[in-house]
């Protein structure tokens, strides 16, 4: 697949208002991107679709390591992320691409450091005994990395990126592609 050019183009960011998102817009805008919108993904086949008159674009929704596992200390937090891949993928595929020209990425970070790690304590459930404290040990055996460690990823996500493609950004080292198996490959034998 050809690199993707970003310079002139509109982004779409999903979770933009702080913590890795924000870090997502500003890094974005100076890469040349014309505008950074925090909406929904059926805005981007609005303002961005070929369906619609647009140019096409690309979409990347904020997902995160939990996305792809599963997490005892945070379980509704964990299923919203499960919901973005799902999601991206989904609007990811041939059909929508060849429509409209939008293409949708997941970046799933790890552990960063965010208000959202530093409070985590203050999101856990309240009726069961000690989940804040395995919430909080959990997220500390991960490796940190800082919010610019993810949004400079971004930039190789979204040139090298494949249409529904879901990367993980974790511990600062680059960015990765993450290749969900097969259904037929998970059933229990």
């Amino acid at each position: 697949m050809p690199d993707f050019q970003i310079g002139e183009k509109v982004a779409l960011v999903t979770g933009g208002a702080t913590g890795i998102g924000l870090e997502y817009v500003r890094y974005l805008l100076q890469h040349g991107l014309k505008n950074a919108v925090v909406e929904g993904c059926l805005l981007a086949f609005k303002y961005m679709s070929k369906h619609y008159g647009g140019n096409g674009g690309v979409v990347v929704n904020a997902g995160s390591i939990l996305s792809l596992r599963e997490f005892s200390g945070c379980p509704i937090y964990t299923g919203t992320k499960h919901f973005i891949v799902g999601l991206t993928k989904s609007f990811g595929t041939p059909y929508f691409l060849n429509l409209t020209g939008v293409r949708f990425l997941t970046m799933c970070p790890g552990v960063t450091y965010t208000p959202l790690i530093s409070e985590a304590g203050r999101f856990a459930l309240t009726d069961f005994p000690k989940i804040a404290e395995i919430l909080v040990q959990d997220l500390g055996s991960y490796p940190a990395q800082q919010p610019e460690d993810v949004a400079q990823g971004l930039i190789t996500m979204i040139t090298k990126g494949e249409n529904g493609s879901v990367w993980v950004s974790e511990g600062g080292e680059p960015v990765y592609e993450v290749i969900l198996p097969d259904l037929k490959t998970w059933r229990k034998k």
